[in-house]
């Protein structure tokens, strides 16, 4: 399994993250679209931001984002 990384995605206010961790680039996307449950505006939003290529990550790897207005 991989680590697949989208930085700067789904803004508002400021920038967003998504990530999973999934063995391909379609079953990350599929994984994380999934969570969008039934909110068109949303899976819309996340459809368009996943068509960007992610950063891959397949070594230990830490991370964090804090949280804001």
């Amino acid at each position: 399994m991989k680590l697949y990384l989208w930085r700067d995605v789904l803004c508002n206010y400021r920038e967003g993250v998504a990530f999973a961790l999934a063995n391909s680039i379609e079953e990350a996307r599929a994984l994380i679209i999934s969570t969008a449950e039934g909110n068109a505006f949303t899976e819309e939003t996340m459809i368009r931001d996943l068509a960007a290529e992610p950063e891959i990550i397949e070594s230990s790897f830490g991370f964090h984002l804090w949280g804001g207005d």
